[in-house]
């Protein structure tokens, strides 16, 4: 018997099933990089991994446009398995919807061949778009948007719709790896560390840089030798917000 290569789908698929018996993204994220997937596929496992979760509420909406049976009626394994893959479908284009389509019925096949056939006529329908979708809309950014209805009514009643939507945006977005310059070290030096490394980066604060395509990152000589540390710009805001001076106590 041959034993299937790994896939970034299949580690994906592993991840998000256990997230779904109560485990934590980070840790399965983690197992990745002793995993023997190359970078590049350790990389889109991750993106599987993230924007399942994050576009979890409209993709469900769309799976019902499609399904003939309750979403809960299906099994956990072919659940996931056509919500990763509705994932890629809508939001990511560097491969074919046939490509993503078929992966995901050998998939099936290999774990669940009983809805192998199911998995195939959903993904196709969803694929060339044979029904009628939730479209965008402001009047139901909790959808579109896959927020919760009540944390949506709290920002509306806050901060008016547009804003809602708006930041809505931004948090779905995909953000690049963000990192502090350690202790005692250059901005400067530190990207030229890192560009010798082969990680280009730019400016986005006074101690933060961005990487962009962040593979391998902390595999590096610069981190081990402590030039960076991640830390999104948001948590650095905090920081300099709460304008800390020396002999404070702070929590």
């Amino acid at each position: 018997m041959t034993i299937p290569r790994p896939s970034a789908r299949g580690a994906a698929l592993d991840i998000l099933l256990t997230v779904e018996a109560g485990g934590f993204t980070d840790e399965g994220l983690a197992d990745l990089a002793s995993s023997t997937l190359e970078r590049e596929d350790q990389a889109l496992a991750r993106e599987i991994v993230y924007g399942t979760l994050r576009r979890r509420r409209m993709i469900d909406a769309v799976l019902e446009a499609y399904l003939r049976q309750p979403i809960d009626a299906l099994t956990s394994l072919t659940l996931i398995l056509l919500r990763l893959s509705v994932y890629q479908l809508r939001h990511l284009d560097r491969v074919p919807a046939y490509a993503i389509v078929s992966e995901a019925v050998d998939l099936a096949k290999q774990r669940d061949p009983q809805r192998a056939s199911l998995v195939n006529a959903v993904l196709r329908g969803i694929a060339d778009r044979r029904k009628l979708e939730p479209a965008p809309s402001p009047d139901d950014i909790g959808l579109t948007q896959s927020f919760p209805d009540w944390l949506i009514k709290r920002w509306v009643d806050r901060f008016g719709a547009e804003a809602t939507l708006r930041t809505c945006e931004a948090i779905n977005a995909r953000q690049p790896v963000s990192i502090h310059v350690g202790p005692g070290v250059a901005r400067r030096d530190l990207a030229e560390s890192l560009a010798a490394e082969g990680f280009q980066t730019r400016v986005c604060g006074d101690d933060l840089l961005y990487v962009d395509h962040a593979t391998g990152l902390f595999d590096t000589q610069t981190f081990h030798r402590g030039w960076f540390f991640a830390q999104g710009p948001g948590a650095a805001c905090v920081v300099d917000l709460l304008n800390l001076t020396p002999g404070l106590s702070f929590l």
